[in-house]
């Protein structure tokens, strides 16, 4: 398959009401794309499911701006080289009192570009999660996790208790610093590294650095050795979570700031004015 144009499930723009008060309303959110190709796809154009933006409504009611849709391709090759646009939609300019929509999501599985998942808004701000969620799902398995343009990230299961377990295992994660990954309760997400070579793939995602047993602690110190995690995003674990990372963390014009649990590593390194802070609940 071949794209050199545009395909494209945008939101609409909100219309205004014929009430006395002529507000406008809500914009709608971007749609979602399945891409299911068995061979390649390939093109330079753009693939885009992007929020509505806000419009004016006079006395300030104005409407808010729709948030960004969701694109997954699922293929055998990807060599597409164009864009992938699932940002949320700007609010109304005039006041920026409107919030702009929240990210949506590019998830891309091909035998060349394996469980990346993407979330990119545009560096429009929205303070509200994009939740990452399946049904009755708990444990989340990526490649890759990308957070750019001010994008704000967290997992959540569907269909069962909110009080649920969750865990997050993430090989590499990948951004532009300016992305939010937050860590809420019952949440227990490893990051894996970006830096160095793994030597020993011998281990099991669900032990979790506990030292329980000296035979797991084995297992988890052999699979970080030679491996750091410099952060791409900003980190904020939630009292009743725990974030996991190699021995060694960089962090380079990024902020963490741990309420729950920061388990695994043994080095800090903060440079270019980031910041780490534990919390009265935060403990590693």
């Amino acid at each position: 398959m071949h794209i050199d144009g545009t395909v494209t499930t945008d939101g609409q723009w909100g219309h205004k009401s014929t009430s006395s008060s002529q507000s406008s309303g809500g914009s709608g959110a971007g749609g979602s794309i399945l891409l299911e190709i068995a061979e390649t796809l390939t093109g330079t154009g753009f693939i885009r499911s992007i929020g509505g933006a806000s419009r004016y409504g006079s006395h300030e009611n104005h409407g808010s701006a729709g948030g960004g849709g969701r694109i997954a391709l699922i293929c055998q090759s990807n060599g597409f080289t164009g864009s992938w646009l699932t940002h949320g939609g700007r609010g109304y300019d005039g006041y920026r009192s409107v919030t702009d929509g929240g990210a949506g999501t590019v998830y891309i599985d091909c035998d060349n570009q394996v469980k990346h998942l993407i979330l990119d808004n545009n560096n429009y701000e929205n303070p509200f999660n994009s939740l990452i969620t399946n049904f009755e799902q708990t444990y989340f398995e990526l490649n890759v996790l990308e957070v750019r343009g001010r994008a704000i990230v967290a997992f959540r299961p569907e269909g069962i208790a909110l009080s649920a377990p969750v865990v997050v295992d993430v090989e590499e994660q990948r951004g532009d610093k300016t992305g939010i990954l937050n860590v809420i309760d019952n949440t227990k997400f490893m990051s894996k590294g970006n830096v160095g070579n793994i030597v020993s793939n011998t281990y099991d995602t669900v032990v979790l650095r506990d030292g329980e047993t000296d035979a797991y602690e084995t297992n988890t110190r052999r699979r970080y050795f030679g491996v750091s995690l410099q952060a791409q995003m900003n980190v904020f674990v939630y009292p009743a979570s725990e974030f996991i990372v190699p021995h060694s963390l960089y962090l380079d014009g990024v902020h963490l700031n741990v309420q729950g649990r920061l388990s695994g590593t043994r080095n800090v390194v903060l440079s270019n004015n980031s910041q780490m802070t534990l919390y009265n609940t935060g403990y590693t």
